[in-house]
């Protein structure tokens, strides 16, 4: 690492070898009177490199930029402001000074498809500049065509040398408790958060810009060249499943936020571990599409409202961890699902039409850590249905998982409450609870619950004679 002054300039420069053990993109330290400028991703001693630190007495001031929100505490940033994606007619400015006049006027039509490119970048300066210099010397229409379909796949050859090295980031470790992936799962989101590549979307959401959801895509294609390992197609406008051929080698897949209406294929996937069917159309699955799908350890089938029954093929998927049904119009859980005794993740949530569960089935789950039920509709749940009785006889299975360390669960009635409460492994797992349809109640002492150790969410629903909640010790 060489420290050099240029024309009164400081320029601290590092090898290749130097920027791929520390991480750094790019260092320059730029010194004018009364202000120095840092560009960095690390924490820089300034004393080491020879910059004078800022006071009252030489009257300077420091400004650095990072990525990390971290190094902004590290080196006590009294001031923080966040860059924000560029509005659209910044963003085409900076992408037009990127490009050249001389390159945008070689044909009238050029700065119509730049504009589009420019669009593709979604505001991220990184992109804008890095594709914009790359766009720099393609004088012919075929040329601009050509970036902007290559947007549309993925990203241009010249996002993937210089952009995507600067955004990886690592995957999730294997974990045997659920809970505790979950707390690594929530750092690294809140790690994303702070280096900018994860956004937030309102109170319980983040999304993803555009440009660093191609950057995972290729990360996946550079250090997995031997093996084509994700199938990614979310919100592609699919009416119809993909060719099984094009995913019958792929571990993971993902083809939610589309039209799909119906599964009829019988795909053979050895490989195939995770599959993203949410939020489709779907109203079919054919018994013989699990079939050969062994080794399936996360299936989400969630908000497919059309979906009502299940077929007794899932039987076969007898690798299967989490399961995801919540936002299903599903009816009747088969008795099928028995076979599914590695089953960790259960989420039945929101199932409004769902009137049956067999007896037996839950408990059969012995290595169940999640289990969330609620929003359930009125109906008869009939004879041999564990929802029936105020829920007496699912908290009779449930009470024998000892690994259950999250729970979600409907009560319907002051008794089956009191019963509920009784046993130490539901004070310790609930974390959300609905009473409903609590009949001739009409006054509720919130503190019959103050066992319950990290309970979250509490709702009161169909509970029309209750007229007082109260907080009164017992």
């Amino acid at each position: 690492m060489i420290l050099k002054l240029l024309s009164g300039r400081w320029c601290l420069k590092i090898t290749m070898l130097e920027r791929f053990k520390i991480g750094l993109v790019k260092v320059l330290v730029f010194w004018k009177p009364g202000r120095i400028k840092v560009l960095t991703r690390k924490l820089v001693d300034f004393n080491q490199v020879g910059i004078p630190k800022p006071s009252q007495e030489n009257g300077s001031k420091l400004i650095f930029t990072t990525r990390y929100l971290e190094v902004c505490g590290e080196m006590g940033a009294r001031k923080k402001i966040k860059v924000e994606c560029l509005e659209p007619e910044k963003a085409w400015e900076l992408f037009q000074d990127k490009v050249g006049d001389e390159t945008l006027n070689n044909h009238p039509d050029i700065p119509n498809l730049a504009k589009q490119v420019a669009e593709r970048c979604g505001g991220l300066p990184l992109a804008l500049i890095t594709i914009g210099r790359a766009m720099a010397c393609k004088t012919t229409l075929g040329e601009w065509k050509y970036a902007i379909e290559m947007l549309k796949r993925c990203a241009l050859p010249k996002m993937e040398n210089e952009v995507f090295p600067l955004l990886k980031f690592r995957l999730l470790n294997q974990f045997d408790r659920i809970s505790d992936a979950q707390m690594q799962g929530d750092y690294i989101v809140n790690s994303l958060l702070s280096a900018c590549l994860l956004e937030r979307d309102g109170e319980y959401f983040v999304k993803m810009h555009d440009v660093i959801r191609d950057m995972t895509l290729w990360i996946t294609r550079e250090f997995e060249v031997t093996e084509n390992n994700f199938f990614v197609k979310a919100g592609a406008q699919l009416c119809e499943e993909p060719d099984v051929k094009a995913w019958e080698r792929v571990k993971r897949m993902s083809v939610m936020e589309n039209n799909i209406k119906v599964l009829k294929e019988t795909p053979k996937c050895p490989n195939l571990r995770t599959l993203f069917l949410g939020q489709n159309e779907l109203k079919v699955i054919s018994n013989g599409f699990f079939q050969f799908i062994p080794h399936l350890t996360v299936l989400d089938l969630s908000r497919n409202f059309g979906l009502r029954v299940l077929p007794k093929g899932i039987s076969e998927l007898i690798s299967l961890e989490c399961l995801d049904l919540s936002a299903t119009f599903i009816e009747e859980l088969p008795i099928e699902l028995k076979s599914l005794t590695k089953l960790k993740m259960l989420d039945l949530s929101y199932m409004h039409n769902l009137r049956k569960i067999p007896r037996q089935l839950i408990s059969n789950f012995v290595k169940l850590q999640i289990f969330r039920v609620g929003r359930l509709g009125n109906g008869d749940y009939g004879v041999d249905n564990v929802l029936s009785w105020g829920m007496d006889k699912l908290i009779e299975e449930l009470k024998g998982l000892q690994h259950l360390n999250i729970l979600s669960i409907p009560i319907k009635s002051m008794i089956s409450l009191e019963r509920f409460l009784s046993f130490n492994l539901f004070r310790c797992c609930t974390q959300a609870l609905e009473l409903r349809d609590f009949g001739v109640l009409k006054v509720f002492n919130v503190l019959c619950l103050e066992n319950l150790e990290h309970l979250e969410t509490l709702e009161f629903l169909n509970c029309e004679s209750m007229k007082e909640i109260k907080m009164e010790k017992l």
